[in-house]
């Protein structure tokens, strides 16, 4: 792959098949709509399920709040200037940069999950003589990764491990 990742701007749709993404969990296809007490849309709930196995059923109101679509080409792009420029306020604290991380990751927003991307891979550059980053660190890291990758599949219509060796790219900073 080039580098490039061509990606379209999606909008929401809580429809059966569709796919959403909510917060720190990530990307979840909807699976069903209910309605209870005859159709009332007050009772309507959604269901997700996730690759992982976990299901969740949101009432509507709730979904349509806290549920947004895979990133588009706005994110996309935001995401590729995070992951290519470096963080000028490196936290010499990990309690505070796991709070941050934590605070990102479950926001679910792709531009902090490449945030979290670019500070951790910054961190063990610095340190690349030193001690690896914090088993904690490291888990976070590997999660915010992991969504943002997913994700990015997703936006471009490639395989998770083309999305990864765009994100790998990018971090490279000598990209075009």
């Amino acid at each position: 792959m080039s580098g490039r990742l061509r990606v379209v701007e999606p909008g929401l749709d809580l429809s059966v098949g569709a796919l959403v993404v909510y917060g720190g969990y990530g990307l979840g296809r909807v699976t069903a709509r209910r309605q209870r007490n005859g159709g009332d849309t007050e009772d309507a709930t959604i269901v997700l399920d996730f690759a992982s196995g976990l299901s969740v059923i949101l009432p509507l109101e709730r979904a349509e709040s806290c549920l947004r679509p895979p990133a588009g080409a706005r994110a996309f792009a935001d995401v590729r200037t995070v992951l290519r420029s470096p963080n000028p306020t490196v936290e010499p604290s990990w309690q505070v940069r796991t709070r941050t991380s934590r605070a990102k990751i479950a926001a679910g927003d792709p531009v902090g999950l490449a945030e979290v991307v670019r500070d951790a891979v910054e961190r063990q550059r610095g340190v690349a003589a030193g001690p690896a980053r914090a088993s904690a660190e490291q888990e976070l890291y590997l999660k915010a990764r992991r969504l943002l990758a997913a994700e990015l599949a997703v936006a471009a219509g490639v395989d998770e491990s083309q999305a990864e060796n765009w994100i790998e790219s990018q971090l490279e900073r000598d990209a075009d």
